[in-house]
């Protein structure tokens, strides 16, 4: 059986249960949303029609081979198919995906045909079909999830360098934050330091400590260039000892 997908303006779902798997039911309750509420239901029933209306598809009876029924039945989607004496499939039952059981009847299309018509609740099964001379029953289109080359032709030089982040490199990128969180804490209190020692700062408030702060100004001066050859982190240890 040849089927074609359906475009964007077939809004329809289509069937995930019972002999009418993978086609696009007229009747929405036939549909993957058979256990929806009616509101639903109504909502798909009315944008099939709107598409019948607007010619985008046609409904047509479902008909399925009987190797078609075989294979939905090995695959549990339909069971307790009965045979007439001749050997002809007249009937069958399915559940949704809420174990709702529902019972179809078939047909043979002809005298001897493996070609069935679907029957439910005594009536033929329309599905939609594509419009034009050359008429086929559409099913689900598919939404592309990506394009990628195959992977025999990825080399050496298509992986990016960027190593996989290992707990040690975290705790050397945290040791490093801790670090500079230290030194901006230390930088701080050396400003205040500096500040409260600035001479110019120190003769407006104490005009006759001017000369001895001037000292110890420049002896913090001179121990800062002397830190700053060695550990940074040790430089306010030694401005505390001035």
């Amino acid at each position: 059986m040849v089927i074609r997908l359906k475009w964007f303006k077939i809004k329809g779902k289509s069937a995930n249960w019972g002999p009418q798997t993978a086609f696009i039911c007229v009747n929405q309750a036939l549909s993957k949303l058979a256990d929806q509420p009616q509101k639903t239901l109504n909502k798909f029933n009315t944008a099939v029609q709107e598409c019948l209306d607007q010619k985008n598809a046609k409904e047509v009876d479902l008909k399925i081979t009987k190797n078609r029924i075989e294979l939905l039945e090995k695959e549990g989607i339909v069971y307790e198919v009965e045979k007439n004496d001749s050997g002809a499939i007249t009937k069958l039952k399915a559940k949704t995906s809420e174990n709702v059981e529902h019972e179809f009847t078939l047909n043979p299309c002809d005298e001897g045909s493996e070609l069935y018509l679907v029957n439910y609740n005594g009536a033929p099964v329309k599905v939609l079909s594509s419009v034009g001379n050359n008429e086929k029953p559409l099913t689900a289109d598919y939404d592309i999830l990506m394009i990628a080359p195959s992977i025999e032709d990825f080399g050496s030089k298509d992986n990016l360098a960027v190593p996989d982040v290992a707990r040690t490199i975290v705790d050397h990128r945290m040791e490093i934050y801790n670090n500079k969180k230290t030194n901006k804490t230390q930088t701080s209190s050396l400003e205040k330091y500096l500040d409260s020692t600035n001479p110019i700062k120190i003769k407006k408030r104490h005009p006759d400590k001017i000369i001895v702060q001037s000292i110890n100004y420049l002896v913090s001066l001179s121990l800062i260039l002397i830190a700053s050859m060695q550990e940074k982190t040790k430089t306010l240890v030694m401005l505390r000892h001035v």
